[in-house]
C-alpha cells in the first residue's frame, strides 16, 4: 500500500493486484461528494461507477454564520440558532444561505449559554476571549447542524 499526494489527488494504492483484476478507487471530492471510480484503460481515464452526492446543506459553511443544518426534517434546510434570524432575508428565501444569521438582539453579559440538543460539536474548535469570571465571549463563527432529538444522527 502507498499514499499518493500530488497537488490535485490524495489516495492510496495498492499493489500485487492480480493479472486483469479492475483497478478501482474512492475519492472524496472538495464538495462532499464521494465516487466510485474504474480505470478504464482504453480510454486511459477514469471512470464513474457510483456517486454518493452530499446534501447541499451538509456542506462546511453552506449555512453561514450562526445558521445550521437542520437534518432531522425530510428535506434538510437550513435554520438560524434561537435569537439569531437572517442575515438576509431575501437571500435566505431564495435558498442562499451563506451570509448566515445576525443576532436579533445584543447580547448581556450574564445571559447564560443556549443549551442546543441533538446538535453535533462545530466543525472548528473556535476561540473565546474574556475573564471566565465576567463574560465568556465567542470569536469565530459556529458551523454546527442539527442531528437528532439526542445528539445521535437518524440516517
Amino acid at each position: 500500500m502507498a499514499v499518493v499526494n500530488t497537488e490535485d489527488d490524495m489516495y492510496l494504492t495498492y499493489g500485487g493486484l492480480a493479472g486483469g483484476a479492475a483497478h478501482n478507487r474512492y475519492v472524496l471530492t472538495h464538495s462532499g461528494e464521494f465516487l466510485l471510480q474504474s480505470w478504464n484503460s482504453t480510454s486511459a481515464a477514469w471512470m464513474d461507477l457510483r456517486r454518493w452526492a452530499s446534501w447541499a446543506c451538509n456542506r462546511y459553511g453552506h449555512c453561514g454564520p450562526y445558521g445550521y443544518c437542520d437534518n432531522t426534517v425530510a428535506a434538510p434546510t437550513c435554520r438560524c440558532l434561537d435569537g439569531f434570524e437572517p442575515a438576509d432575508p431575501e437571500e435566505w428565501s431564495g435558498g442562499s444561505f451563506s451570509r448566515g444569521c445576525r443576532l436579533t438582539v445584543a447580547l448581556q453579559c450574564g445571559d447564560g449559554f443556549l443549551a442546543l440538543p441533538g446538535m453535533k460539536s462545530p466543525d472548528n474548535s473556535g476561540s473565546s476571549k474574556g475573564d471566565v469570571t465576567r463574560c465568556l465571549v465567542r470569536t469565530q463563527e459556529l458551523d454546527t447542524e442539527k442531528i437528532g432529538d439526542d445528539g445521535m444522527r437518524s440516517n
